[in-house]
């Protein structure tokens, strides 16, 4: 129901009208609020904790009014309304499939290069460009099979993944310096999986698609 912009309503009535992750985009469609006034309305609603912001600066918002979890139920929608590509890669993948022990502090996820990032709380950015996912496509990397299981997709938190072998080789292919890159005593990887590795390594090995 969009609501008329003349027309007073509460926070709870207007919270009760929005979906439990919500953009200012989002608000102002809702509302017919100008811009100006819908940010000067999440101001007031996060200064009563109506609202929590997915980051800093990322305009996306958890309606505490619908769901008080939303921060951890809705977290990865949010995300991915922020960044559409966002694909768990690296030590949250390799953890997941019990490659690693170590555990990483955040999700690691990669997301489509820009120009400038906003942070989303829990989360770690990993930019690569399209020409990356495209390479990933094409070589079928990802982890999200069509009719995938439940226990699979709670291994993922609901994100498109990599598969291990290629979180692993993206890993080592990585030459910007942002990506931990594994030891020999801190994997774990199955044998039956050694193939895959040395066959995503040598793929990725030939390209130089995430290293800028």
């Amino acid at each position: 129901m969009t609501a008329r912009p003349d027309k007073y309503l509460s926070a709870f009535e207007r919270l009760s009208d929005l979906p439990p992750v919500f953009s200012l985009n989002t608000l102002v469609r809702a509302t017919g609020l100008p811009r100006a006034s819908a940010k000067v309305l999440l101001t007031r609603w996060y200064a009563k904790n109506l609202v929590e912001r997915a980051g800093p600066r990322a305009g996306i918002y958890f309606n505490r009014v619908l769901d008080r979890n939303g921060s951890t139920a809705h977290a990865v929608k949010a995300l991915v309304m922020k960044y559409p590509s966002a694909t768990l890669c690296g030590a949250s993948v390799l953890h997941s499939a019990g490659w690693t022990a170590q555990i990483p502090s955040t999700l690691h996820v990669a997301v489509e290069a820009r120009s400038s990032y906003a942070k989303i709380d829990g989360v770690t950015l990993f930019p690569r460009p399209v020409a990356w996912f495209q390479f990933m496509q094409n070589h079928g990397a990802w982890d999200a099979p069509a009719g995938k299981t439940a226990e699979a997709e709670t291994t993922t938190y609901g994100l498109r993944a990599l598969a291990p072998a290629w979180a692993l080789s993206d890993l080592y292919a990585d030459k910007s310096g942002r990506s931990w890159q594994p030891d020999a005593d801190d994997l774990d990887v199955p044998k039956e999986a050694l193939d895959a590795v040395r066959r995503a390594r040598q793929l990725l090995g030939s390209t130089a698609l995430n290293g800028s």
